[in-house]
């Protein structure tokens, strides 16, 4: 049987030695398009790790980025698509990168996430980051002086920009708070040493008002299944190739409470650095 896609286009191991010859044990995938089963590596759907003795082949990776959870499978899916949207995009930092008008943001709910973090003395910077999906996404940044040697960021992407960024806002005060308590073991120590008083260096050039970013958006959809489908034709229409997806909880697994799938894009980028570099000084139009 052929597949759709070429296996090298993947999520792969730096200095991987898969090709289309290699023999890999196969799952079914399913296209998120028209519903069409898709075999897939199941090295790209497993998670964990194993030591051996002997030297073997790395195989196709497998991260979480696609690994989503929802109340229903659209609603998973459409997660799942919106996380493998925004990992492309930060992979690459579009030149195009906006600086966004913190004052001009009039959404309740941002809003007040921006007023709590002035409040506590928090330094912000937020991005909009125009991209060839057309589907918003933010990114934050964070610092503040008691952890001089941080800055932290975090990212959201959905079809309302309202609650992309909301996700950006509040992922990189989780990412602060998890640096606050220590609960990561990857946490280089540099993060908790002393250093001198030296906030982040300023960002040159023109800020975009939340209104400006706002209008150009006007895909909503009041059901998940319609959310999905417009995600999944938009990543077809940028790769060529429709993501698929790997039902966790079908058969023995299925569950009525909630539902998790694994979505793989092939052609698309994911960099699994735990940080996102800042656009470069004067990018924002």
């Amino acid at each position: 049987m052929g597949l759709p896609y070429p296996v090298t286009a993947l999520e792969l191991h730096p200095g991987h030695l898969v090709t289309d010859r290699t023999r890999l044990d196969w799952i079914t995938a399913e296209c998120t398009v028209d519903g069409t089963p898709v075999p897939v590596p199941a090295a790209c759907v497993t998670l964990g790790r194993e030591t051996h003795r002997e030297w073997r082949l790395h195989l196709p990776s497998a991260s979480t980025n696609g690994l989503a959870s929802g109340n229903t499978r659209a609603e998973a899916m459409a997660h799942g698509l919106c996380e493998i949207i925004e990992r492309d995009v930060l992979s690459d930092l579009p030149s195009g990168a906006e600086r966004l008008d913190a004052e001009s943001i009039d959404d309740p709910h941002c809003a007040e996430l921006i007023d709590r973090l002035s409040a506590a003395g928090v330094w912000t910077e937020l991005w909009h980051l125009p991209n060839r999906f057309r589907v918003p996404v933010a990114v934050c940044y964070l610092w503040r002086e008691d952890q001089p040697a941080l800055l932290v960021s975090g990212s959201g992407a959905h079809l309302d920009p309202r609650i992309a960024l909301s996700r950006a806002i509040t992922e990189a005060a989780q990412s602060r708070l998890t640096h606050i308590a220590g609960s990561r073991e990857d946490t280089p120590p540099a993060v908790y040493r002393p250093a001198p008083y030296k906030g982040p260096a300023p960002t040159s050039g023109e800020t975009v008002a939340w209104a400006a970013v706002t209008q150009r958006y006007e895909a909503a959809f009041d059901e998940d299944d319609a959310e999905a489908a417009h995600l999944a034709t938009a990543v077809t229409t940028v790769t060529g190739i429709p993501p698929l997806a790997v039902d966790l909880t079908h058969g023995p697994y299925a569950r009525e409470e909630f539902t998790v799938v694994k979505i793989l894009a092939p052609h698309l980028r994911y960099d699994s650095r735990h940080t996102i570099a800042r656009p470069r000084l004067g990018a924002a139009v």
